[in-house]
């Protein structure tokens, strides 16, 4: 197992899934497919993309799996989620000293133990397709919904992710580090897995394909929240219908608000006449660099990599 920060508590570990493009190519056939009892049929997601959202943990009986393509998903998703307990392991022994962590207060992480206050979720297949007028695949945003924290409930809290191919044109993962104002561009190589906290100031986003899919695997671990002090007097006040119905109605309000997304702006954008750049979500951040510059100073490889 390899590892390589790519800032404090952003992650990418290397060499731990051995067959990954056996992996891909069961991925994509299922794509492709009506679907099975393992990986449902495909469906749209985020504008261009598509997912899937298999439910290996609750399947009755193995043995009742009918056909050689259901076995291999079975074996190989359950292979990928048995791989991660060794680098959650490792991070969590890096890094749940450093900085502030919301919610947590028992980091027990053990396969199998649903009363934890830490839990691994189900696995997501996504991809992302091609579309080279896109601005970004995916706008800079963080997976822990900003404007639900105070919530009673589970929070994700870590986000996993595995890529499942390299063979695509643009495609970065990027961090916006507003405190330091720098970005952050990482091509993830097929077998790569990431590890960063889901919540802010972890702003990420995916720069746009130009040629084919991009195609990964994305886990969260959730933490139980007891709720805001505040959060919970009102949630009294109100009772649970008329509380859930008001955030409800906030929530629906505030779900594209720019507040809660961030957008690098560099030298060479033209924020008048760029119809793409004037519609994209998010508070402006100025780069004082080029696109092109961005990305060749803060463009992150590893050692002996082109």
């Amino acid at each position: 197992m390899r590892k390589k920060i790519l800032m404090p508590k952003v992650v990418v570990y290397r060499d731990i899934i051995k067959n990954i493009d056996d992996i891909f190519n069961l991925v994509k056939i299922s794509k492709e497919s009506k679907g099975s009892s393992i990986i449902p049929k495909w469906e749209n997601w985020n504008h261009d993309g598509f997912m899937s959202t298999p439910d290996i943990f609750n399947l009755e009986n193995v043995k009742s799996l009918k056909t050689e393509q259901e076995k291999k998903e079975y074996l190989y998703l359950n292979y990928i989620y048995n791989s991660y307990w060794t680098i959650l392991k490792d991070y969590i022994s890096d890094w749940k000293l450093v900085g502030s962590w919301p919610y947590v207060k028992d980091w027990t992480l053990n396969k199998d133990n649903k009363e934890q206050q830490l839990q691994l979720t189900n696995q997501i297949l996504l991809t992302y397709s091609a579309n080279p007028n896109e601005r970004l695949a995916m706008n800079y945003h963080t997976d822990e919904h900003q404007f639900n924290l105070d919530a009673k409930g589970s929070h994700l809290f870590i986000t996993i992710t595995v890529y499942l191919n390299d063979d695509y044109d643009g495609g970065e993962l990027s961090f916006l580090n507003e405190e330091s104002n720098t970005l952050i561009y990482y091509k993830p190589k097929a077998g790569d897995i990431t590890v960063f906290p889901s919540f802010l100031p972890f702003y990420h986003g995916v720069e746009a394909l130009h040629k084919n899919e991009k195609y990964l695997i994305r886990n969260f671990i959730t933490c139980e929240y007891e709720g805001s002090e505040e959060w919970n007097k009102n949630f009294e006040l109100h009772g649970k219908d008329t509380w859930e119905k008001i955030e409800k109605d906030r929530i629906e309000k505030e779900w594209n608000d720019s507040k809660y997304y961030r957008l690098p702006v560099f030298l060479d954008d033209d924020e008048e006449n760029d119809l793409i750049l004037k519609a994209a979500h998010g508070k402006r951040i100025l780069f004082p660099l080029t696109k092109k510059e961005a990305k060749e100073k803060f463009l992150i490889r590893w050692e002996n990599e082109n």
